[in-house]
Parts: C-alpha cells; sequence; structure tokens
C-alpha cells in the first residue's frame, strides 16, 4: 500500500514538472516572438525614414522639377502634390501643364510655373501630346525630374522609349505616356500611384515610387 502511494505521488510530481516545463518553454517562445516583432517594427520604421530622406535629397537637389498627373486625381494624389512641391527647392524651377487636376493644383501653389500650354503646339488632341513630349524633353535636356500622379493602371501598349511615338501609342493616359518617355530618356521620375509598371521603380512605400538611371544613383544615394 505504501509502495503504491509512493508511486502514485512521484506520477504525480513528474507530471507536475513536465507541465512546468511545457509552460516555460511556451513563455519562453511568446517572449521571443514578441521581442521579434518589436525588433522588425523598428528596423521597418528607421528604414522608411531613411528613404524618406532620400526622396526629400533626392527631390531638392533638383535645379528644375516637372509635374505631371491625372486630370482627375483623388484626394490623396492632391495631398501628395503639395507634400512633394514642399520638398522642391525655393530656387528650383518647376514645368507643368495646362490641365486640370494636378497640373492646375501645381500652377495654383507654385505661381512661379513654366506653363507648358497645348495651344503652343496646334490643336485637337495631338497638340496635347506634342505639349507632353517639349515638357519631357526639356527636363531631359535640363537635367531636371520629373514628379507624376498618374491615376489607374498603366496601360499594356504604354512602353519607355526616347521615341516619342512609342509611348504616345493611343494608350489613353498621358501621364504614363509621360513617365515611359521620361524613363525613356534617362529622366528620374518620382511617382505616385498604386502600382507601377516593372520599369526599374523602387518602392519607397505610402504609395511613392522612385526611378533613377543607372547614371545619376552614385550622385543621388
Amino acid at each position: 500500500m505504501g509502495q503504491l502511494r509512493s508511486d502514485f505521488f512521484l506520477r504525480r510530481r513528474g507530471r507536475k514538472e513536465r507541465e512546468g516545463k511545457g509552460l516555460a518553454a511556451f513563455l519562453w517562445s511568446f517572449l521571443f516572438c514578441f521581442l521579434l516583432v518589436i525588433v522588425l517594427h523598428f528596423l521597418l520604421v528607421l528604414y522608411q525614414v531613411f528613404l524618406s530622406v532620400a526622396v526629400s535629397f533626392s527631390l531638392s537637389s533638383f535645379s528644375v522639377v516637372g509635374f505631371s498627373g491625372s486630370r482627375s486625381p483623388s484626394p490623396a494624389s492632391l495631398a501628395a502634390v503639395g507634400v512633394a512641391l514642399s520638398r522642391v527647392s525655393s530656387s528650383a524651377a518647376v514645368l507643368v501643364g495646362c490641365a486640370a487636376g494636378v497640373d492646375q493644383a501645381v500652377r495654383q501653389s507654385c505661381p512661379r510655373a513654366v506653363v507648358f500650354s497645348a495651344a503652343q503646339f496646334g490643336s485637337g488632341r495631338g497638340s496635347f501630346a506634342a505639349r507632353s513630349v517639349a515638357f519631357v524633353r526639356s527636363l531631359a535636356s535640363s537635367g531636371g525630374c520629373l514628379v507624376s500622379f498618374p491615376s489607374g493602371a498603366c496601360p499594356g501598349l504604354v512602353q519607355p522609349s526616347a521615341r516619342p511615338a512609342a509611348c504616345f501609342c493611343g494608350g489613353g493616359s498621358g501621364s504614363w505616356a509621360s513617365a515611359a518617355l521620361a524613363v525613356g530618356l534617362g529622366v528620374p521620375v518620382l511617382l505616385f500611384a498604386a502600382a507601377v509598371p516593372a520599369w526599374g521603380f523602387v518602392s519607397l512605400g505610402r504609395g511613392w515610387w522612385l526611378y533613377l538611371p543607372a547614371v545619376v544613383q552614385p550622385s543621388l544615394l
């Protein structure tokens, strides 16, 4: 009888010891995962801060900055326009088109902006494409940067090229066509959009994307 009682207590103590070890292992695992999440969140915040500083530096370092975008921008895009304008150097030349939407917001916020008007290039739909080509070429010749705010996805027909006809090919989006020509001519492009085509853009977070030609990366990063 005494032996049975002794065996019972030994088994009971062993079970409690195993339960205690299991609880300790669970608590250590939980603590490790909790600390890992905190560390990863901290690193993500540092990464986003670094990218924000890089974007600010890249825009403020340009002496010429061009703005392009949708005629019907979302509230988020209009807010992003204000953010981008605040990063532009006060001594920089600002170029913009004559359309409504993003163009109009830039013209109102930056009275000194140089306006490219379609009326200077004839009439009809072709005048707007000609205006945009002259606008992008001006950025390319002056070592400027394009800041673009397109709405919707990039049409599949639109691809980067140094030939205007390849970009303004009837895809239905002048903003994406201008961005494609800028990439084709080696102009740095800062773009605000939900998604971008595979043209070499790098995500900066919060809807911002950056394209830097290889020839300018060492001087900006």
